[in-house]
């Protein structure tokens, strides 16, 4: 199974052998982020807290590298406490405006306004796909009791 695991990882690279693939790849991803910083620091200014775009990036990068602790889903508290601790690091600039309230107020905020176009456009594509809530908790118990592995 390990190996298989392995063998799979080292497999994704094959595609990026093509250097066309490798730009497109490179620009998404830079993309993506642009777009992450971008909104971090829209949520940082809507609160009235004067940070930069700078300092937004470095706020998103520490809740990023905070996904990789396993959580509850949805990261629900994980993002929260990530989100406060790197407010508190700006927190001696600003003392009167990085409060841990405000920064919970943001977290909670920012959190909320990320996961809700997700579930929006999630539930559309339920919708649209004809698929049921009944089906897909038919097919994840089915998963679960071994029932419905494909080999």
């Amino acid at each position: 199974k390990v190996l298989g695991l392995i063998h799979n990882f080292i497999d994704g690279f094959q595609t990026i052998k093509n250097p066309a693939m490798i730009t497109k790849i490179l620009g998404l991803t830079f993309l993506t982020w642009t777009i992450y910083f971008f909104t971090t620091w829209l949520c940082l200014t809507a609160f009235g807290i004067p940070l930069n775009i700078l300092h937004a990036a470095l706020i998103q990068s520490i809740i990023a590298i905070a996904f990789v602790i396993p959580a509850s889903p949805g990261a629900i508290g994980t993002y929260e406490f990530f989100s406060i601790l790197a407010l508190m690091i700006f927190s001696k600039d600003f003392p009167d405006i990085i409060t841990k309230a405000n920064s919970l107020s943001y977290a909670l905020v920012s959190h909320f306004l990320g996961w809700l176009p997700v579930m929006v456009l999630g539930l559309i594509v339920l919708l649209k796909s004809g698929m049921t809530f009944k089906q897909i908790e038919d097919e994840n118990i089915g998963s679960e009791d071994g029932t419905n592995q494909k080999t």
